[in-house]
């Protein structure tokens, strides 16, 4: 099968199926760690949490931050067994996949509980003053389960505040952009390549034209200045967003786990992520040595 050609309706459900199999394995362990309020016995994390050993602000923020990730990841997953082909909006949810997933990574590569406090509060004092000049000096939170509005100023002074009294001395952490969280969280999944795949999703996301024209379905005959044109999603881009998926997930979800859950969980999820992985390779090698379609559109049911 041609790597341009768009990658069929049955074959994205059977990739979409192994998504989710790993997806519902790492939001299950993941809500036992949060339900359990702190680490496994035994577990590094507890050493970085001292006496407390319940969780901290730090290990709330990989967990917020790990939680987002998932939901873009299921969202891939259950847009791409869509019946209708979708492309550069999967490229936009495996973007903000990575992106996030490297907040996660950032924090969770900190050298012990202090470091990661530190990150943690460096993170949201980032997050506040970034939001100067997007807001008309009103921010809106949920406390309590509700709505409320709070000024500004007032949150701001209190992440600063916070910086304070997480900072360690002798070290300035300074927040990564979101292009850098993601192509170092890519580089750890072992993807090669990471800046250029980002840049890539980045270009397809925001629609510029010699991204997006490579996942169009044309007619045969239209190949000087087609008259129809329909996105799909060429095999080779599923190839790319499923391997950064599957890598991505498995790279932040070992780590959290290896620092702070049981030996079993472990197991459990590297089950999960093996028997995915496999999947998805089985797939696309059946794809890639099937016979080419014919070159038709990818028109939506009626």
């Amino acid at each position: 099968m041609d790597s341009f050609a768009p990658t069929p309706w049955p074959a994205r459900c059977q990739l979409s199926g192994a998504l989710i199999d790993a997806d519902t394995c790492a939001r299950r362990v993941l809500a036992d760690l949060a339900r359990a309020v702190g680490p496994a016995e035994g577990a590094q994390a507890r050493e970085w949490l001292g006496a407390a050993s319940t969780w901290s602000t730090g290990f709330s923020a990989v967990m917020q931050a790990l939680a987002t990730a998932n939901d873009h990841h299921r969202a891939f997953a259950r847009l791409l067994r869509s019946r209708e082909a979708y492309g550069p909006s999967l490229a936009a949810l495996c973007r903000a996949f990575v992106e996030v997933a490297g907040r996660a990574w950032w924090l969770l590569e900190s050298a012990d509980g202090s470091q990661l406090e530190h990150r943690a509060a460096a993170m949201r004092l980032k997050e506040i003053s970034d939001s100067r000049g997007r807001t008309s000096g009103r921010l809106v939170r949920v406390a309590d389960g509700a709505y409320e509005e709070v000024g500004y100023d007032e949150v701001l002074k209190a992440a600063q505040q916070d910086l304070s009294k997480a900072a360690v001395a002798g070290r300035k952490e300074s927040v990564p952009g979101y292009s850098k969280l993601a192509e170092a969280v890519m580089t750890a999944g072992g993807v090669k390549e990471a800046d250029a795949k980002y840049s890539h999703l980045s270009s397809v996301a925001h629609g510029h034209g010699f991204t997006v024209g490579g996942m169009g379905a044309r007619q045969p005959h239209a190949a000087d200045g087609f008259s129809y044109f329909s996105i799909s999603l060429p095999l080779i881009n599923a190839h790319q967003y499923l391997q950064i998926l599957v890598r991505v997930l498995n790279a932040v979800t070992t780590r959290l786990l290896t620092l702070a859950a049981s030996p079993a969980d472990q197991e459990r999820w590297e089950a999960a992520h093996q028997r995915s992985d496999a999947r998805i390779a089985e797939v696309l090698v059946e794809l890639k040595t099937a016979p080419a379609a014919p070159l038709t559109p990818d028109v939506p049911p009626a």
